[in-house]
């Protein structure tokens, strides 16, 4: 299996941008090294910059996605 990195900043100062049991997520790359998250739940989709980074994490038994800036886009 693979290594872990260190943790980063807490979840809570990062933009969450979904919490969920259960969730069905589309990504799709755009021009410009953007990529777009399509989820189940959301009624919009949600771009993740050349410079941010999305990850997701299982807190309490639930799926969190959070997107963090390394950057300015």
């Amino acid at each position: 299996m693979g290594e872990f990195r260190d943790q980063g900043p807490p979840m809570e100062t990062r933009e969450i941008l979904l919490e969920a049991d259960k969730v069905s997520v589309v990504f799709e790359r755009l021009a410009d090294g953007k990529i777009r998250v399509t989820a189940s739940c959301w009624d919009d989709a949600k771009v993740i910059w050349q410079n941010q980074v999305l990850e997701v994490a299982l807190i309490a038994s639930r799926s969190v996605w959070c997107a963090s800036k390394a950057g300015s886009p």
